[in-house]
């Protein structure tokens, strides 16, 4: 039997998404996810609908509402609202020499047309990777995830002899984590580290961490990471004694 996702939005989500579905100019797919995350939601802050009512309101299939319910539990409130990403069909591939493999594809960064800021700092992450590393120059690459949690309703029953295990049929949301991850990428070396949240404070402990616990004989770390408004020399002066702050910077 399929798993049933189940929605149960906070205060700060239910207030979110209505103030969505009452702006002047939003997608029309997105204030109709919202309306299903509201009608669907089992909080104590809402009525529930079941699926066929939502369905039969908005004139849709209680398919799209299943779908719209799993994305929110197993990605998110974003990904929830949001169309989920086409499939390719898989075409058939052409025999001879020159064979052709339409459904594959690669991930690349292109530019805006004429967009010097994005080749300046395009050119300096460039010049980082061919640069020379060593166990005292290491080069350090940082990013940072959010993962959602699902949880069981009610407790599996284990498999025993003569009886397979046993799950029920509904998952529920369990908060989210934010995911830290540190990659060597010419060593191989991973780093992960899992918090509650994505703030400047967080992230300035992790690059201590990374300096001091993980690196700790590094002489300089190259580290390439994304330009976030977290990601500044401001963030380890809020975290750490100016003192500290200012080596690690």
């Amino acid at each position: 039997m399929a798993k049933k996702y189940i929605v149960r939005l906070t205060e700060h989500e239910r207030i979110d998404l209505e103030s969505l579905i009452h702006k002047g100019k939003v997608a029309a797919h997105k204030r109709l996810h919202a309306e299903i995350l509201l009608k669907a939601d089992v909080s104590d802050l809402a009525e529930r609908w079941p699926d066929k009512q939502i369905s039969e309101t908005f004139g849709i299939s209680t398919r799209t509402v299943e779908r719209v319910r799993e994305r929110l539990v197993r990605k998110g409130l974003e990904s929830a609202l949001n169309r989920a990403a086409p499939t390719r069909a898989r075409k058939r591939k052409i025999d001879g020499e020159n064979e052709l493999k339409p459904w594959q594809n690669k991930e690349w960064c292109i530019p805006a047309k004429q967009n010097a800021e994005f080749v300046c700092a395009m050119e300096d992450v460039l010049d980082v990777y061919k640069g020379s590393c060593d166990e005292r120059h290491p080069l350090i690459c940082m990013d940072e995830s959010s993962k959602q949690h699902i949880k069981e309703i009610r407790q599996p029953i284990p498999a025993k002899p003569g009886s397979v295990e046993k799950y029920d049929t509904e998952y529920e949301r369990n908060g989210v984590s934010n995911l830290f991850m540190f990659f060597e990428p010419l060593d191989g070396k991973r780093h992960v580290a899992v918090t509650d949240q994505r703030t400047a404070l967080d992230w300035a402990h992790q690059i201590r961490h990374l300096v001091d616990v993980l690196y700790p004989r590094a002489e300089r770390i190259a580290c390439v990471l994304d330009n976030l408004n977290t990601h500044t020399g401001a963030s380890l002066h809020k975290a750490l004694p100016p003192e500290e702050a200012e080596i690690i910077r």
